[in-house]
């Protein structure tokens, strides 16, 4: 995965938990991003954090509209309301967090993968150039 895209989830998270604090303003009970942090960190729980890139993918969406739709409803918005918006906000920062960790973890996956092949390959190549040193010296082709 690109750098851009994490810096797109990290960004998506930032702005979510940005307009949770604005949301929270408005309702006359500030609070500090780190304590939406806090929150966040709370509420990730690692082994629960199961499923691949596109079910990741699909709950960011699911969250952005969901979003979309409280954001556009008509009228006044009421305490619940604005506790739902919250809520899906944090949804929102939440998931971008998961998969920035996937990804990472994904990452770090493959270079240990890859590593090992070049490991074997390097382990293989001298094997090959040990044996076929010592049939020459000791004209033993």
């Amino acid at each position: 995965m690109g750098c851009h895209f994490l810096e797109q989830l990290q960004s998506m998270a930032s702005y979510a938990l940005l307009a949770i604090q604005e949301q929270y303003r408005q309702l006359e009970k500030p609070v500090l991003i780190e304590q939406l942090t806090k929150q966040l960190y709370k509420s990730y729980h690692p082994h629960h954090d199961k499923g691949k890139l596109r079910v990741k993918a699909d709950d960011i969406q699911q969250n952005i509209t969901a979003m979309n739709d409280q954001l556009h409803m008509v009228g006044i918005r009421t305490l619940d309301d604005k506790q739902k918006l919250i809520s899906s906000y944090l949804s929102l920062a939440l998931n971008c967090v998961k998969t920035h960790i996937f990804i990472d973890l994904e990452g770090q996956e493959q270079e240990i993968i890859m590593q090992q092949i070049s490991n074997l390959n390097q382990t293989n190549g001298k094997q090959v150039i040990c044996e076929e040193t010592s049939l020459t010296q000791y004209n033993l082709s």
